[in-house]
């Protein structure tokens, strides 16, 4: 049984998603890594696990998000294996961020961003992304949850 299924016995209203939601992919560094962009219809990013290596990577990444003209608002970690953290020093002086990821991975970067630990189901991007921590390959893996994409 969901969650919310037990809550509407109780009477509770199931929680929504409305916002219409953006997704792009890119695969960067040598270990072919994953980043995503995660938009709303503000045009409010969240830009995740910024695995690019090298000026034309981060050159890729910055070009898009300027040509669909988004609006960085969030910079998350999932876990940080090297992969996935190459850009977040960039990104975050890029855009004046503050690195958020679970508590249980800070020591891994605490030298490179000082990060914001997230908690569980806090909300990424206005009425789109929860947040919640979850068993994965590092101590502090965080799952990210988007519930409506197009």
């Amino acid at each position: 049984m969901f969650q919310n299924q037990r809550h509407l016995s109780a009477g509770v209203q199931p929680f929504h998603i409305f916002a219409a939601m953006h997704l792009k992919k890119f695969v960067f560094n040598p270990f072919q890594e994953n980043t995503y962009l995660i938009w709303d219809e503000e045009k409010n990013c969240a830009i995740i696990d910024p695995g690019c290596a090298d000026e034309h990577e981060r050159k890729e990444l910055t070009d898009f998000i300027e040509k669909e003209g988004l609006h960085p608002v969030k910079l998350l970690n999932t876990h940080c294996h090297v992969d996935h953290v190459l850009g977040n020093k960039f990104l975050a002086e890029k855009y004046d961020l503050k690195l958020e990821m679970h508590q249980g991975d800070v020591p891994v970067l605490n030298a490179a961003v000082l990060p914001l630990v997230l908690q569980p189901l806090e909300k990424v991007l206005e009425n789109a992304y929860c947040v919640q921590p979850t068993l994965g390959s590092t101590v502090g893996a965080t799952a990210l949850a988007a519930l409506a994409l197009l």
